[in-house]
C-alpha cells in the first residue's frame, strides 16, 4: 500500500511539473504574441507622414482641405502677453456635415490644431480659443468653405520674426498619420 501510495504521489509530481511547464510555455507564447501586434500596430501607426506649407497653401487631411491664410501678432489682454490670430480657411471635402474643431477647441472635432513655438531646440505648444464670430465653429457641410481665427496666446518675450512659430494640423485620433505644418514668416 506504501508503494502505491508513493507511486501515486510521484505520478502526481511528473503531472504537476508538466503542468507547470506547459503554463509557461503558453505564458511565454502568448506574450511574444502581444510584443508583436504591439510592433505591428502601435509602432506602425506611430509613422506620420509630415506635410509643410508656405502661408496661403492648402493641405488635405481626413476629408478636409486646410490652409493657414494670414497671421497677426498683437498686444494680449493679460500682461506679458501677445496674440497671435492664425486665419484658417477650411473646405469639407466629405459627403456629410463634420465639425472641423470641437466646441470650444475639445476633442470632438475631425482636426486638432495647435501652434508651437521652437525655442533653444524644444517645442513649446499653445492651444488657441477662437470669439463667438468665428466661422470655424460648428457643423460644415459637404463642399463648404468656411474661413475663421484662431487666437493663441503666448508670452509677450516671443516674437514671429526672431523666434520659429508653426502651427499643426493633426486627424484628433490618438495614433494619427498625417500632420500638416505651416511656418508662420511673412
Amino acid at each position: 500500500m506504501l508503494n502505491e501510495n508513493t507511486q501515486s504521489n510521484v505520478d502526481e509530481k511528473k503531472w504537476d511539473v508538466r503542468a507547470r511547464i506547459a503554463f509557461g510555455i503558453s505564458a511565454a507564447v502568448f506574450a511574444v504574441i502581444i510584443v508583436v501586434v504591439y510592433i505591428i500596430v502601435v509602432k506602425e501607426d506611430a509613422k506620420k507622414n509630415v506635410f509643410e506649407y508656405n502661408i496661403g497653401e492648402a493641405g488635405k487631411i481626413l476629408n478636409w482641405e486646410i490652409s493657414v491664410t494670414d497671421f497677426t501678432e498683437t498686444r494680449g489682454s493679460e500682461a506679458n502677453t501677445k496674440v497671435i490670430r492664425v486665419t484658417y480657411k477650411v473646405k469639407n471635402t466629405g459627403t456629410s456635415s463634420k465639425y472641423f474643431l470641437g466646441e470650444f477647441l475639445i476633442s470632438n472635432g475631425d482636426v486638432d490644431t495647435t501652434l508651437f513655438c521652437r525655442v533653444g531646440g524644444k517645442e513649446y505648444k499653445y492651444n488657441g480659443s477662437f470669439g463667438s464670430d468665428n466661422d470655424l465653429y460648428g457643423s460644415i457641410e459637404p463642399l463648404a468653405e468656411k474661413q475663421g481665427i484662431i487666437s493663441y496666446t503666448v508670452p509677450d518675450t516671443l516674437s514671429v520674426d526672431e523666434n520659429e512659430f508653426f502651427v499643426k494640423a493633426t486627424e484628433n485620433r490618438q495614433n494619427y498619420k498625417n500632420e500638416l505644418i505651416w511656418k508662420l514668416k511673412k
